[in-house]
């Protein structure tokens, strides 16, 4: 876990508190560095990496699919280099800017993930990569705003972190939430999903789960547990030894990988 972190139990769930600025600028800083063009070119030649199995599966092709906080448009441009149909909203206005500039014909657009511009019913799927953590407030709006917007079928695809191994020990070890203990300069960043609870929030939104997938097997070693960061530090993860371990990683037991993978993929479906 993150040294430079606070964490907090709030019910079930792990809050992470973080030395940043209000969410929105903070990921317009984080965004900023990057080379938008290096990144949309390699996105528009299609690979979806441990994505492509759910993708492809799950994801319709007759009728828009929308990524709720798209980002650097990186999956948008992805997927419709694979045929899709896609658009995607985000609140950080000038990140979206600069996507619009590097590939105009990428339909990306300012929106609110909780207050979506587009009728009931209007779209065959939703994406939400590693986006609803980030509510303090919790995931509810977001999902019942999902389920609003996804026609009747509709599939949705959503990404958390959750409390793995790692975690859950630092959760053992966390007090409870105070506002009093929050130490000065740090604001919300995120919460660390508790399966069961996460699934509670789905399900009360109205959604049926089809499928759980643990993904990001590699960073949740490397990034979730004290060696693994250890090792990071020190340059151990070469190009070759990273992409090694990460076909190594996509060969462990589903149970190795639910343990200890830094995300879930929550497939779901709209029913009546």
């Amino acid at each position: 876990m993150d040294d430079q972190s606070r964490y907090f139990k709030q019910g079930l769930n792990l809050a992470v508190y973080r030395r940043i600025q209000e969410q929105q600028q903070h990921w317009e800083h984080r965004w900023q560095g990057l080379n938008l063009d290096s990144l949309l070119k390699n996105a528009r030649r299609g690979k979806l990496g441990e994505m492509e199995r759910p993708y492809r599966q799950y994801l319709p092709k007759d009728g828009p699919i929308l990524e709720a906080g798209c980002g650097t448009g990186r999956v948008v441009c992805a997927l419709q280099a694979r045929g899709y149909t896609m658009e995607g909203i985000d609140y950080a206005a000038d990140t979206i800017q600069r996507v619009r500039q590097v590939d105009p014909s990428l339909e990306v657009r300012v929106g609110d993930i909780l207050a979506i511009d587009r009728p009931d019913g209007y779209y065959a799927a939703y994406i939400s990569l590693g986006v609803l953590e980030h509510h303090l407030e919790g995931p509810q709006a977001g999902l019942k705003e999902a389920w609003r917007v996804l026609r009747l079928g509709g599939i949705a695809l959503i990404m958390v972190p959750y409390l793995n191994r790692a975690r859950r020990r630092t959760y053992s070890r966390a007090p409870e939430f105070d506002p009093q203990a929050v130490p000065a300069g740090y604001r919300f960043y995120q919460y660390l999903e508790d399966i069961g609870d996460f699934n509670e929030q789905i399900a009360g939104a109205g959604f049926e789960i089809l499928e759980v997938i643990p993904v990001q097997l590699f960073e949740g070693l490397t990034s979730d547990w004290r060696l693994g960061r250890w090792l990071e530090k020190r340059h151990f993860f070469s190009w070759k030894v990273s992409q090694a371990l990460k076909r190594l990683c996509d060969r462990l037991p589903g149970g190795l990988q639910l343990g200890y993978s830094h995300m879930l993929l929550f497939v779901c479906v709209k029913r009546d």
